[in-house]
């Protein structure tokens, strides 16, 4: 080894209430971007629960990252190319398992 190991820290897995938390936190951060851009973005309120149900427990917050990102960020922007300007407003609600954008 380059340097050496004086310590060993255990992770514990993170609850299901800090999963939420962290996945509210992103979803946030995309509202606050959507914001910038001059569209509100409405999210269904059982859309966090329904990603951390996806994103499991295995891999943290890194894993509700990227489902953020595979979930809902991709297909909004698939959307948002669907129109030449951009709504002014866009409503995410979770259908069949599903989430569905909609414009206003």
């Amino acid at each position: 080894f380059l340097g050496r190991l004086d310590r060993i820290v255990t992770f514990e897995k993170l609850e299901k209430d800090t999963l939420l938390e962290i996945t509210e936190k992103y979803l946030q951060e995309l509202c606050q971007r959507a914001s910038q851009s001059g569209i509100t973005l409405k999210l269904s309120e059982n859309l966090p629960e329904h990603l951390v149900k996806r994103a499991g427990s295995k891999d943290g917050a890194r894993r509700i990252r990227r489902i953020v990102q595979e979930q809902v960020e991709g297909p909004l922007s698939d959307f948002l190319l669907r129109f030449s300007n951009n709504p002014k407003a866009v409503s995410a609600r979770l259908e069949e398992e599903k989430i569905q954008f909609f414009e206003g």
